[in-house]
Formats: C-alpha cells, structure tokens, sequence
C-alpha cells in the first residue's frame, strides 16, 4: 500500500492503519486491567497501540525481532496450555515491539481507514486463528469469541511478562 510505503520512507519502522476501536490496549476494545492484575502498568512503553495485521500494516523487516518471537513460541510450545500467544498473533508483535522499543506509525487519512479496509474472508472462517480454542482442552463456542479473545490475550500477557524479563 502506498501509505506504508510513505511512511517508511519517512523513517516509520513500523505503519499500521489503526482501529481505535478496538486497537488501543490501553482505553479500547482489548484494553489491559488496569486492576488486578496492573497488566496495563507493565506495557514496555506508554504507546498501548495493537498492531492489526487485519487491517493494514508495514513493516521493515529488520526492525521486527522475529529471534524473539520465535523464542517466545518455541517454550509457550512447552506449556501445558501452549497456544495463548501463538493465537495472539498481533497481541505478541506488539509486545514484542514495544519491548524492543520499535515505534508504531499510526496511519489514518483519507486514503487509508478501517472504514476502506475490510477483513479477508478467512480471517472471519471457523479455522481463523482467533476463533481456536484457548487451550487444547477447551470447549469452543464460537458465539463466545470475544470473551475468549480477551482471556487469550490476557493468558499470553502473563506469559510474555515472564519470559520478558529473560529479554531484555
């Protein structure tokens, strides 16, 4: 996409085109507890931004941390319940990123907007990776697709916290 391009070019490491409605972790849909636990207090920096693979983003393919990410995998994979940030697929990127202190470049004009990019088909079909099971043994309920989205992301916070600090 030509807004990506341009603000790469611009020095941006990583663009997105932003859903506020649902992207900011720390007032939107997603937002972290600020309570019980202070997962939104332990975000790497004060950008709560989740990158939205969905709806658009730009990446140089240097400044993302993929080691990282992969490391993080590889011992969830390890866990009995093993899949909360595998599933969490942006939810980890932007972690990730944040750790590493790679800036987020929120791209919204007229060009480019929720309102003009749509989700692909297969990200809304039952194998979607939002739509798995939170862990191997759950029950899914694809009606209860949100509150398993949360619960997701708040399980691959926790496990994110942990292994961070071996991180840094």
């Amino acid at each position: 996409m030509n807004e990506h391009i341009y603000a790469i070019s611009r020095g941006a490491k990583v663009s997105n085109v932003q859903d506020d409605r649902i992207g900011d972790l720390g007032h939107g849909y997603f937002k972290l507890p600020n309570k019980n636990p202070n997962l939104l207090d332990q975000w790497p920096d004060k950008n709560y931004h989740l990158i939205q693979g969905w709806s658009s983003t730009g990446y140089v393919a240097s400044s993302v941390p993929t080691e990282l990410i992969k490391s993080w995998l590889e011992a969830e994979e390890e866990t009995p319940s093993g899949n909360s940030c595998l599933f969490s697929d942006d939810f980890t990127i932007s972690y990730a990123l944040a750790l590493k202190g790679v800036g987020l470049t929120k791209i919204v004009n007229r060009y480019a907007s929720v309102d003009t990019i749509l989700p692909l088909a297969y990200g809304l079909a039952p194998g979607a990776l939002h739509r798995e099971p939170i862990a191997r043994t759950d029950n899914w309920d694809v009606n209860q697709m949100n509150i398993f989205t949360k619960k997701r992301i708040g399980s691959c916070f926790v496990f994110l916290l942990e292994h961070a600090q071996k991180s840094r």
